[in-house]
């Protein structure tokens, strides 16, 4: 278990994606991806899949809201954001499912 983890269990607080955590990272395991948690000082939770010909890819995950729904979101680099992104909505239980999609869409718009 990480530091933060334990630290967040001894002074009853949880840390956004802690409930994803442990899923997230067996997943990014399997496909050889680095998970990046920190971006402007911001936690989150984000990572890239890349192409063949350097083309990229970003997945990442939102916050989870009040009722513990995350979004998972992928787009493209090359286009437009609002033109080229997906969005899955995702619970603890099916969050492995829901990245794995991203993934398999991320491959597709690679061309992979």
């Amino acid at each position: 278990m990480k530091l933060p983890n334990i630290l967040n269990r001894l002074f009853g607080t949880v840390a956004k994606y802690d409930l994803i955590d442990p899923e997230l990272y067996g997943w990014a395991a399997k496909h050889g991806l680095q998970i990046f948690t920190k971006y402007k000082d911001e936690e989150v939770r984000s990572t890239d899949v890349v192409g063949s010909a350097g083309k990229k890819c970003q997945i990442w995950i939102d916050q989870p809201d009040k009722t513990g729904t995350f979004v998972v979101n992928i787009w493209n680099y090359k286009k437009k954001r609002a033109k080229r992104i997906k969005q899955l909505q995702a619970s603890k239980t099916d969050i492995r499912d829901k990245l794995e999609d991203a993934y398999n869409t991320a491959q597709e718009w690679l061309n992979l």
